[in-house]
């Protein structure tokens, strides 16, 4: 009986949203039940209303009666803009990291498969569901040939590039441990690690430290240490990220960090050095000693170290404050040090891309900062 009036409920719901796609304002739980009932599939489509793509979305293709055919036939559809409220816990229960998300759940409730990012419209939304909804991209048949070792570095891949950090992890870990000492710390496999390992929590980097002797036998020693390096470096490069002026917390999070890396020398870098060194000025928002002291750590810096130290160093003071709540000094101070830092990258960048880049932001900053220079006096 309970499943006859689903299905009624399905029917009418879907009746009523002729033209467009079905957007239905029920709980998580009740969209399960009604897809179960009617031989579907839940569509969450997570979202923010600071987001471009999802906006676009909900502009320019949820109202169209072709997304709508092809959508309500086969999916109950929820939206959730998690920026507002995430009453279902999606960003933390389905790891969600970027927007808009779209998660697809069975009838008992499982994820079935997922896919992230916007579309150029009605035709790729709908190819990119479709593909999402086919039997070879979902997670049951994927995690089924996880008994293939060849396997697993091509699902890392696609576990990643849809938003599933937490599947790749797992499946590179079986990995991993399959290997033999001579295979684990191969080239090949060096930069599958590289591509995915995010902190020196990662049970490959205990691994490296508890048998040092033995990696660094396969790896080199220098390798082995950069390799250890990178890793610590990505580790902070991610808090300093995440910082924010007015949340004392964030600045916590951050020393316990750099606490970590003192206990371990392996885990040292010059762009540890630099923020530890910058700890107050960087707390303060004191941009132009933050600058003084970058420039100078990065011309004594060799070339091979460079790439990587440039990168983060440029990105790590425009983070943690947004611009517009700067005092007309403070933003002065910062495009200075905008402009230097960009000077200096520029001269000691090695990657033709990002070379490229910094070379065009460096014309804009030197034209603002000229700009508000010329106004002050």
């Amino acid at each position: 009986m309970r499943k006859s009036i689903l299905f009624i409920i399905a029917i009418f719901c879907s009746l009523t949203a002729m033209g467009q796609v079905n957007i239905q304002d029920i709980s998580l739980k009740e969209a399960v039940a009604q897809a179960k009932a009617t031989d579907k599939k839940v569509m969450i489509i997570v979202c923010a209303t600071w987001c471009g793509p999802c906006q676009m979305l909900a502009r320019d293709v949820f109202p169209t009666e072709e997304a709508g055919d092809y959508i309500n036939e086969r999916l109950v559809v929820v939206k959730y803009n998690v920026d507002v409220a995430d009453p279902e816990n999606l960003v933390r229960d389905h790891h969600v990291s970027a927007l808009p998300t779209f998660i697809f759940i069975d009838g008992n409730g499982e994820e079935y498969s997922r896919y992230v990012g916007g579309s150029r419209g009605i035709q790729d939304f709908i190819a990119k569901t479709e593909n999402a909804l086919k039997l070879e991209n979902s997670w049951a048949y994927m995690d089924a040939k996880l008994v293939s070792v060849s396997y697993v570095p091509e699902y890392i891949k696609y576990a990643n590039d849809v938003g599933r950090p937490d599947k790749a992890r797992d499946a590179l870990y079986k990995y991993f441990d399959s290997k033999s000492l001579d295979e684990k710390f191969s080239n090949e496999n060096m930069e599958l690690y590289n591509s995915n390992i995010r902190n020196t929590e990662s049970l490959i980097i205990v691994y490296m430290l508890n048998h040092r002797r033995e990696v660094s036998g396969v790896m080199g020693e220098k390798e082995y240490t950069d390799f250890i390096a990178a890793i610590s470096n990505r580790q902070l490069s991610s808090i300093l990220r995440r910082l924010d002026t007015d949340a004392p917390e964030t600045f916590d999070n951050l020393r316990k960090d750099l606490d970590r890396i003192d206990l371990n020398p392996l885990y040292k870098t010059a762009f540890s050095d630099l923020v530890e060194n910058n700890f107050d000025n960087i707390r303060q928002k004191n941009y132009a000693g933050l600058s003084d002291n970058s420039i100078n750590l990065m011309s004594g810096l060799d070339t091979q170290n460079m790439t990587e130290f440039v990168y983060l160093n440029v990105h790590l003071p425009i983070t943690f404050k947004d611009h517009a709540t700067l005092t007309p000094e403070e933003r002065q101070a910062r495009r200075k040090m905008l402009v230097e830092l960009h000077e200096t990258a520029v001269r000691y960048e090695t990657d033709p891309g990002r070379l490229n880049y910094y070379r065009s932001c460096l014309a804009e900053y030197k034209k603002s900062y000229e700009a508000n220079k010329a106004q002050e006096n």
